[in-house]
């Protein structure tokens, strides 16, 4: 009986173990899926840093620890020159061996450089716009370049680390976002009027003016495309009636096109990107 019970307690004991040890191991697995591992993290890294050395022998770096990414099964550590500000970037691993960086599009295409100098001018915008009405809480975005290839190019052309200046460029947008609430066009056309006066007053000058909000009742306002020549013309309030219009004639003609040809739409002359659009839609109920 004694002996029974003994094995009993030792066969609890073991299966005790093993389904701790199973645990353990699941446990384990589920880690390495979503945070990865010491050992593959430091690998990465050590491959990371000879990949660097071969691919630019000319330059120092600093490489972060290298993190996982469980989205994509891939290690990435963040690259910094001690030397450029403007110069980093992330290299990724997978499958034992680097796969690639971005090194092209944040350091050769100036997107560092671009992100550094739109936040900084954003920085100095945002204070402005508080003092006009309705804008006190805004979180506006100066962005630099328009839209298309000619962007790029202008962007490209911006010299490393170069420091943030208005006059680098006469190509900078401001996109105005803040907790508007009044949709009237009337409304809109003042508080434009009032924040071009405020900004050209500090020397902040822009190319184009853009607006977008959601209001508490669920209108959606979005304004692209505005020029300080269509705010300076003294004819502000029927542009923007005007583009208005248009924009309402075109969504209509492209919903008669598609319920007349079953959902289908006919592809017509490109628009002008750069054209004043307004786009004011109320929820509906």
């Amino acid at each position: 009986m004694n002996a029974n019970r003994t094995r009993k307690k030792t066969a609890l004991k073991i299966l005790a173990l093993a389904a701790a040890l199973l645990l353990m191991a699941l446990l384990a697995f589920l880690a390495n899926a979503f945070v990865g591992n010491p050992l593959s993290a430091w690998m990465a890294r050590r491959d990371i840093v000879a990949y660097l050395q071969a691919a630019y022998p000319q330059q120092e770096w600093q490489v972060e620890k290298a993190r996982y990414n469980f989205k994509f099964g891939e290690y990435t550590a963040q690259v910094q020159s001690p030397d450029s500000e403007d110069t980093h970037f992330a290299v990724y691993w997978r499958g034992g061996r680097v796969k690639y960086d971005d090194y092209g599009t944040y350091v050769t295409d100036r997107w560092n450089t671009r992100q550094r100098l739109e936040e900084s001018y954003s920085a100095e915008v945002i204070p402005l716009l508080q003092a006009v009405p309705g804008l006190e809480g805004n979180r506006s975005m100066v962005t630099l370049g328009g839209k298309g290839s000619s962007s790029e190019a202008v962007v490209r052309a911006l010299p490393l680390d170069v420091p943030f200046s208005k006059s680098l460029s006469d190509q900078w947008e401001l996109t105005i976002r803040a907790d508007w609430e009044d949709d009237s066009l009337p409304a809109l056309a003042e508080m434009f009027e009032a924040a071009h006066q405020r900004l050209t007053a500090a020397d902040c000058t822009f190319a184009r003016y853009h607006f977008f909000t959601t209001t508490e009742k669920g209108a959606t306002i979005m304004i692209d495309g505005l020029t300080p020549a269509d705010i300076e013309s003294g004819e502000l309030l029927a542009r923007l009636e005007a583009a208005q219009r248009e924009g309402e004639a075109r969504e209509e003609e492209e919903r008669r096109q598609m319920e007349e040809s079953g959902g289908r739409l006919e592809k017509g002359e490109p628009l002008d990107e750069n054209r004043l659009t307004v786009y004011i839609h109320h929820k509906e109920g």
